[in-house]
């Protein structure tokens, strides 16, 4: 969160490499979270998304930011392919494909763990007015059903690895039938 600090490196980085994109994407990044903006707006199949920023997925973010897609191909696949019905989100991180199912889905069922990831999406489908969206699932790990899992203390990112154990903090992971 260091926006300043990052701003000139990236503007060193340009004037270094005049010809390399990334760099632009980068700081068109910084400046996004510098203005203190944190929501997006997308459209899928016409219908206008917004979605919460954190500034802590620089690859889907600096994407969305720019006014593309991170994985297109996973996009498409879901508009192509998917027309209607439940829409599982395992491992939703911070909802983009959530988000993206709900334009089509009848139920979009997300599945997270992290506690920064949930409450974004929660914003998300807020901010969107989605009642299609079931929320019940987030907070709760997949597993054969059996032991206990949390996330390791101190995780600064979004990514969820969780660690089996027992104790405060654990809970038991569900099922997925």
């Amino acid at each position: 969160k260091e926006w300043n600090k990052s701003l000139f490196l990236v503007q060193q980085a340009i004037k270094q490499f005049p010809n390399d994109n990334r760099f632009l994407r980068l700081k068109n990044y910084i400046d996004f979270f510098q203005q203190e903006k944190n929501t997006v707006t997308f459209q899928v199949e016409g219908t206008p998304i917004k979605m919460i920023m954190t500034g802590k997925l620089l690859d889907i973010e600096a994407t969305l930011i720019n006014g593309s897609f991170f994985e297109p191909e996973v996009l498409n696949a879901i508009l192509n392919n998917f027309s209607g019905g439940v829409f599982l989100d395992v491992g939703a991180s911070t909802g983009i494909y959530t988000l993206i199912s709900s334009v089509k889905a009848q139920r979009v069922i997300p599945i997270e763990i992290n506690p920064v990831s949930i409450e974004v999406i929660k914003k998300s489908v807020a901010l969107n007015n989605l009642t299609n969206v079931d929320l019940s699932y987030l907070g709760f790990p997949l597993g054969s059903g059996t032991g206990k899992f949390g996330l390791p203390p101190n995780r600064m990112d979004l990514s969820s690895h969780l660690v089996q154990g027992k104790g405060d903090g654990f809970m038991r992971a569900l099922s997925l039938d």
